[in-house]
C-alpha cells in the first residue's frame, strides 16, 4: 500500500567518541513523527570512523526498523572552525564571503581553499553603515572527505554534512524565544556545547571540551561499577525507584552521584558567566530568556532544576518528545535527550 500523505526523511546520524546517535521521521499530514531512533556504543571508541564500523551500523539500523540509505551526518562543534566577524558593509559591493573565508582562514592559520564556510549576517540590532558583523564557520576539507569515504564505502549515501549547531537548534526551533535570546546547553560526551539563538539565527557559540560528560562519567562508572557509556540509564534504574522503596544504600549511593553531577554543573556554570554576560552586553535590552538541555547528559540527575535555580533562567530538557510526535514503540527512546540532535539532522531536508 502506498502512503501519499507521508515522506519519508532521510536518516540523521551523530557521531561522538562514544556513541553513534541516529533518528528518522516520516510526515504525515503536514507533521514530522519520529519512527526509528536508536543510540549504540561505537566499536573503537575515541577512534575515527571507518567504513567498517559504518556497515555494522547500516546493519544495525536495518534491524531496528530505518527505511533506505539516505544520510545526514552531523559535524560537532569542536570539528568546526568558527568566529566572529567584522567586515565591509554589503552596499560597497565588497565580496563579503569570500572575504568571510579568507579572513576565517587566516585566524585559523589554514589554506582558504581547505576549508568549506558557510557565513551568515547577524540581527539587525549588530549591524552599521560602515559594518557588516557576521558569525562564518567552517569544516576542514580533511574532515568532511573521512566521513563522506567512510559512509560511501559502507553503501550509505550521504546527503549532506550538517552542522551540528545547526540541527540541534532546527530540533528546539518551536521551543526558542520569539524576541529574546535562547541558550541551547549540549552536555556531550565530548564536549558541552553553548550555543546562543537570536531571531533564528546563532549569534555565539562555544564548545568546552574540559567539561564534557566522559571525564564525569569515568569517575560515576568507577562508583557504579559499570561502564562509562552505561551510566545514563543506571542512574535512571536508581532515580526512577520510589523514594520510599530505596534501600539506604540505595539513598546514599543516590547523593553520592548527586554530589559527583553537581560539582561538575557547577563547574559548567561559572563558564558559562563570560558567554552570558558578552551576550547581553551586545544584543542591547535583549534577555536570556530560556535555557534549553540536550545531550548525553542532561539525561542525569535533575540537570534542569540545579541549571535553573543557579542561572535563575527557565530551563528545560529537550527530549525528542518535545521536538516532535513520537511513535508510540520507541518506548524510552522518545525521553532520550540525546538524541535530539540526530532527529534535528533528519530534519535538514525542511
Amino acid at each position: 500500500m502506498v502512503h501519499l500523505n507521508k515522506t519519508q526523511s532521510p536518516i540523521g546520524i551523530s557521531l561522538d567518541e562514544q556513541f553513534i546517535k541516529a533518528a528518522q521521521l516520516s510526515r504525515h499530514g503536514g507533521q514530522w513523527r519520529l519512527d526509528s531512533a536508536v543510540r549504540i556504543p561505537r566499536d573503537r571508541p575515541g577512534a575515527a570512523i571507518e567504513a567498517q564500523e559504518v556497515r555494522g551500523l547500516r546493519d544495525v539500523l536495518a534491524r531496528q526498523g530505518f527505511v533506505g540509505r539516505r544520510v545526514v551526518v552531523g559535524l560537532p562543534a569542536q570539528v568546526l572552525l568558527g568566529s566572529l566577524l567584522e567586515l565591509p558593509p554589503r552596499s560597497s559591493g565588497a565580496p563579503v564571503e569570500m572575504l568571510a573565508r579568507a579572513e576565517l582562514a587566516r585566524m585559523h592559520d589554514c589554506d582558504p581553499h581547505s576549508i568549506e564556510t558557510a557565513c551568515w549576517d547577524l540581527p539587525g540590532e549588530r549591524q552599521t553603515k560602515d559594518t557588516t558583523h557576521m558569525m562564518a564557520l567552517a569544516c576542514p576539507h580533511e574532515v568532511a572527505e573521512g566521513l563522506l569515504d567512510a559512509f560511501e564505502q559502507a553503501g550509505l549515501d550521504v546527503e549532506a554534512l550538517d552542522s551540528e549547531l545547526h540541527a540541534t537548534a532546527r530540533a528546539c526551533g518551536e521551543l526558542l524565544s520569539p524576541d529574546g535570546v535562547t541558550a541551547i546547553l549540549a552536555l556531550g560526551w565530548d564536549a558541552v556545547v553553548l550555543n546562543m539563538m537570536h531571531q533564528g539565527q546563532i549569534v555565539y557559540h562555544r564548545a568546552m571540551a574540559e567539561v564534557s560528560m566522559k571525564h564525569q562519567a569515568s569517575a560515576l562508572a568507577e562508583l557504579l561499577e559499570v561502564e562509562p557509556a552505561t551510566i545514563d540509564a543506571v542512574w535512571a534504574q536508581h532515580n526512577n525507584t520510589a523514594p520510599q522503596q530505596r534501600s539506604a544504600e540505595e539513598t546514599a549511593l543516590l547523593e553520592t552521584i548527586a554530589g559527583i553531577l553537581e560539582t561538575h554543573w557547577e563547574e559548567i556554570v561559572a563558564d558559562l558567566e563570560a558567554p552570558f554576560a558578552y551576550i547581553q552586553s551586545e544584543h542591547t535590552g535583549r534577555e536570556i530568556e530560556r535555557l534549553l538541555l540536550t545531550g548525553f547528559g542532561a539525561a542525569t540527575g535533575n540537570v534542569a532544576e540545579f541549571f535553573e535555580d543557579h542561572l535563575h533562567l527557565m530551563t528545560q530538557v529537550v527530549a525528542p518528545m518535545d521536538a516532535v510526535s513520537c511513535s508510540p514503540a520507541l518506548g524510552d527512546k522518545a525521553r532520550d535527550p540525546s538524541l535530539t540532535v540526530a532527529v534535528g539532522l533528519a530534519r535538514f531536508t525542511e
